[in-house]
């Protein structure tokens, strides 16, 4: 086979994958590969790649990226907690086949650091880094063409969506459910769409906007598709009504607002610094003065977000709702309950609780959910989805990446794998400080999808969705660009 031909051939490879990749659950993806339910089809695309591409450039001596290394101590981490797994009591849970959940566990967080390796052995200097990032804009224009589509529909008719819609759905999704005035995308529900959006699309868009920067020659009304792109995700975040996803991206926005506090309590004091010279020099005085300013600014948007919560209130009962709840003092077991996220709170607790009891390297990758029925809080009886253990088949989860780490891999898993956010943190920041803007690009995207992450580890504990995994892949292929000039 010509180079010319394998190039094109990759080049094919890549770009079917980034247009797969707004599909978390085809149906067929999902039989063949043991009938889960995280089985996205870009993972189908990324064993061809791995076999074809990137294992025989290993093989003939490529180099793994040294982030990657926190990544891969985690892995082994994860295995030692598997087999010390087998020296510890595990409660019985229905005819679940225990090697098999043990061995779907280990696939699919195998799916995840490939997902990574992958994107980030990506030759940056060649142009197939900005080629990826195009196609992956193109499957974001088909995620938020069929969000809006879904949103119309329900809004001309919100009981029902045309049997067309919901075929297409059955097609494209294993759960095949279309949501009541709520918008699931390509995905398995809402709150997977607000994770590929808020872990891969928002934050390559956002930071292509902030640094006024494309991937694309082309412009639409003098905006970069990005541009547009974002304007898009963000309406199609909101109407996935995904609590956590929406609270996820406020993280984001909230850290912008920081930034920028900062760079104008900077600037405010070099003003005072040209006014005032003899009393700017002065280290007590320069102290005062910035915390003083950061306090006001403070107090402003604690105004404002008051004001706005009052407002609130006054238009929606549920805030209403919200604000007498507060002062019946509640624990935080029945706040929780009421602000609708009790069932997985109850689950949070059941996660720390298996924690306590095994700190050290937890009870091994997909264990914890064997401990939820038997540990489960009599407050959490009362809800409706802790009564659903009755009836399922399939193992429960714990529904937070944090606490699942913590429960199934101890102390020591969480702390490798932290570290290993740690130090793609140093390599955002290091690619923003770049001369280049389209490094700057991927190290802006890569510092939200980390703060994004706080939020949506709250939501989805699932290794084998790609999204985190190909933005920090695709931040650490421009570092290693970044290196070699």
């Amino acid at each position: 086979m010509s180079e010319r031909l394998r190039q094109r051939l990759l080049d094919f490879g890549w770009a079917t994958l980034a247009l797969l990749l707004p599909i978390t659950s085809l149906p067929l993806a999902a039989r063949l590969m043991g009938g889960t339910m995280v089985a996205p089809p870009a993972t189908l695309i990324l064993a061809v790649l791995m076999l074809a591409w990137l294992l025989p450039r290993w093989i003939k001596g490529g180099t793994l990226p040294r982030q990657s290394l926190p990544l891969l101590w985690f892995a082994l981490a994860a295995l030692l907690s598997w087999a010390v797994s087998y020296f510890i009591y595990l409660p019985p849970f229905r005819n679940i086949n225990r090697l098999t959940n043990e061995l779907s566990a280990v696939l699919s967080l195998a799916i995840g650091i490939c997902f990574y390796l992958a994107a980030a052995s990506l030759p940056a200097a060649d142009g197939r880094l900005q080629k990826l990032l195009r196609w992956i804009n193109w499957g974001g224009v088909i995620l938020i063409a069929w969000s809006l589509a879904q949103a119309v529909a329900f809004m001309v008719n919100p009981e029902t969506y045309p049997d067309w819609m919901q075929r297409i759905q059955e097609a494209i999704s294993a759960s095949g459910i279309l949501y009541k005035k709520r918008v699931t995308g390509l995905a398995y529900e809402p709150s997977w769409l607000a994770n590929q959006l808020n872990m891969l699309y928002l934050p390559l868009w956002l930071a292509a906007t902030l640094r006024r920067t494309s991937a694309h020659t082309f412009r639409i009304l003098r905006l970069p598709l990005e541009t547009w792109l974002l304007a898009g995700g963000v309406l199609v975040l909101g109407l996935s009504f995904s609590r956590i996803g929406l609270a996820s991206f406020l993280l984001v926005v909230a850290w912008l607002l920081l930034r920028a506090n900062l760079w104008l309590v900077r600037w405010l004091l070099k003003r005072i610094a040209r006014r005032w010279p003899a009393a700017a020099e002065r280290r007590a005085v320069r102290g005062v003065l910035y915390a003083g300013l950061i306090l006001a600014l403070l107090l402003i948007y604690l105004g404002l977000a008051g004001g706005a919560a009052y407002g609130m209130s006054r238009l929606d009962p549920r805030m209403a709702d919200l604000f007498s709840l507060l002062a019946d003092k509640p624990n935080f077991n029945e706040l929780a309950h009421g602000l609708i996220f009790g069932e997985r709170a109850i689950f949070w607790q059941v996660g720390l609780d298996v924690f306590g009891s095994y700190p050290v390297l937890g009870v091994g990758l997909d264990h914890a959910g064997y401990f939820i029925p038997e540990r489960l809080p009599p407050f959490g009886w009362t809800m409706a989805e802790p009564h659903k253990l009755y009836y399922q088949t399939a193992l429960p989860n714990l529904m937070s990446l944090w606490i699942r780490l913590l429960a199934e891999t101890g102390i020591i898993g969480f702390a490798l794998f932290v570290s290993w956010l740690v130090v793609l943190g140093a390599s955002a920041a290091a690619l923003e400080r770049s001369a280049d803007r389209r490094l700057q690009v991927l190290g802006l995207a890569g510092q939200f999808a980390l703060i994004a992450l706080l939020g949506e580890g709250l939501s989805i504990d699932s290794f084998a969705l790609p999204y985190l995994w190909l933005t920090f892949g695709l931040m650490t292929a421009a570092t290693r660009q970044l290196s070699a000039k």
